[in-house]
């Protein structure tokens, strides 16, 4: 019982953090580089933007704020469809 009342509490922390966070330019993601430290939180609009410019590669990871599963660029659907290398291959 204390167990469940503890995950029910960490849930709606989680929610709560992602409800502060996201706005109309989407979510807030943290952003890491093979050999380096993650960085952020950043909005994906931003982050897009680094990635087009050269600043950033298309290699790294990210997670949205709240998850602890890390992604790599590409498999975030949001940043698939804002990327002109993406739809100039689809």
């Amino acid at each position: 019982m204390l167990l469940d009342q503890a995950t029910t509490v960490s849930r709606k922390a989680v929610e709560s953090i992602k409800e502060r966070t996201q706005s109309k330019e989407g979510p807030d993601y943290f952003y890491w580089v093979a050999g380096g430290v993650p960085a952020g939180p950043i909005k994906l609009a931003s982050l897009i933007e680094r990635v087009q410019a050269g600043s950033l590669s298309e290699t790294l990871r990210v997670a949205e704020v709240g998850s602890e599963t890390w992604l790599s660029l590409t498999e975030v659907n949001a940043v698939r469809q804002a990327s002109p290398t993406q739809a100039q291959q689809a």
